[in-house]
């Protein structure tokens, strides 16, 4: 693609002179810090109210940046490939449904079995996107039956740290963040929960969303919006050398320069290496400064016309299908399939790949965190408004 290629040159020159963090959940973290960047700070409370009603089973998932970790680290598997504070949650269930199963097959062998008939809707990433992406559009935007009695949470965030949000002093690396507008932004979105939470006992039914759901669509939306980014999460390469799928490169031994040994899938997982901490590792200002800089290297004007709206939420399979693209390029790009065979393993990458690897990566982690802040804009109408903050409202 040629507009790739376009991004990998122009931005090369801001690459080297831009110092990089490294731990393994970082990309997903930066791309959650960028993606609140872009939103103002009603929604940000939204978000991290109902992410923080389950701080009492996940106390280091309870921010948008820490819950866009949960999704991996619920498989008892990792990363981080660490012993969990308290209890392995071992939900493997959605452990093959972090990608699109999209094929690629440059030298057209006949696929075998449930291959031929990939790609498979209901086992991918677009698939438990579509369905949270309906479930949070469906959502009665009350706290009305919201928190669980029965369940031990976190007290409501305090007058005092909603004004921080309301002068755009929390969790807001931009100064900018917050429109004058939001005092009655927040009015207005109190009036809609009021008259939601009217209708529904009027229409004598239960407003539509629980703890649960509303968390369990949001942690999916937030963790498979980046998924879909990482080219390696849609593509599965076939050839005579993997007539069953290379298992999204996962089946690729590589060899870094410096001598360590991971596999194609890893190696792009960790933005070329780079981002291979543990969860409990990082500092949330480190995160926040690496998201401010990779936006420097790639601001939103750069990449607008990325950001149209055939390519945002909720057309997650074209987002896929671009990343699979991206992967036909560059990903794979040094392979010759038609000659390899595995005897040709490890794969030694150059380092031109490697850097060009890490460039792109950065770049996608920028156009998800974007893409990541529109989704959650547009959803927002259908989140509910904390009672502390409709109720410091009222009083004003």
């Amino acid at each position: 693609m040629r507009s790739f290629a376009i991004f990998l040159a122009a931005g090369a020159c801001a690459l080297l002179q831009s110092p990089v963090l490294a731990w393994h959940s970082g990309p997903h973290m930066i791309v959650a810090s960028i993606a609140r960047s872009q939103l103002s700070a009603l929604v940000q409370l939204k978000v991290d109210y109902i992410l923080g009603l389950w701080r009492g089973q996940y106390p280091n998932y309870a921010t948008m940046e820490r819950a866009s970790v949960w999704l991996d680290d619920i498989n008892g598997k990792g990363p981080p490939y660490r012993q969990p504070a308290r209890r392995f949650d071992f939900l493997q269930v959605f452990r093959f449904m972090h990608g699109v199963n999209i094929p690629y097959n440059p030298e057209g062998i006949q696929l075998q079995g449930l291959d031929a008939f990939l790609p498979i809707y209901e086992r991918s990433a677009e698939y438990l996107l579509d369905l949270a992406w309906e479930g949070l559009k469906a959502t009665t935007p009350t706290t009305e039956k919201l928190e669980d009695p029965f369940c031990s949470v976190p007290p409501p965030l305090s007058h005092f740290a909603a004004a921080g949000y309301l002068e755009g002093t929390v969790n807001s690396p931009d100064s900018n963040l917050l429109e004058p507008s939001i005092p009655e932004e927040i009015q207005a979105s109190t009036s809609l929960s009021t008259s939601s939470r009217s209708q529904a006992v009027q229409d004598g039914g239960a407003p539509v969303g629980t703890l649960l759901s509303l968390n369990f669509f949001l942690r999916i939306l937030i963790h498979l919006m980046a998924d879909i980014h990482q080219p390696l999460h849609s593509v599965l390469a076939f050839s005579p050398a993997f007539p069953k799928g290379d298992r999204f490169g996962s089946e690729i031994p590589l060899i870094l320069p410096d001598g360590r040994s991971t596999n194609l899938h890893a190696f792009w997982d960790g933005a070329g290496s780079v981002y291979m901490k543990h969860l409990d590792e990082y500092d949330d200002r480190e995160i926040a400064a690496e998201a401010q800089r990779i936006m420097e290297d790639f601001p939103k004007e750069r990449v607008q016309g990325r950001l149209t709206p055939e390519l945002l939420a909720p057309n997650f399979r074209k987002i896929a299908e671009e990343s699979h693209r991206f992967a036909a390029e560059l990903a794979y790009r040094e392979f010759n399939f038609r000659t390899f065979t595995r005897a040709d393993l490890p794969y030694i990458p150059s380092s031109g790949y490697v850097s060009d690897v890490r460039l792109a990566s950065r770049l996608q982690i920028a156009v998800a965190g974007y893409r990541l802040g529109a989704a959650l804009e547009e959803l927002s109408a259908f989140l509910p408004v904390p009672d502390f903050v409709q109720n410091g409202a009222s009083n004003e």
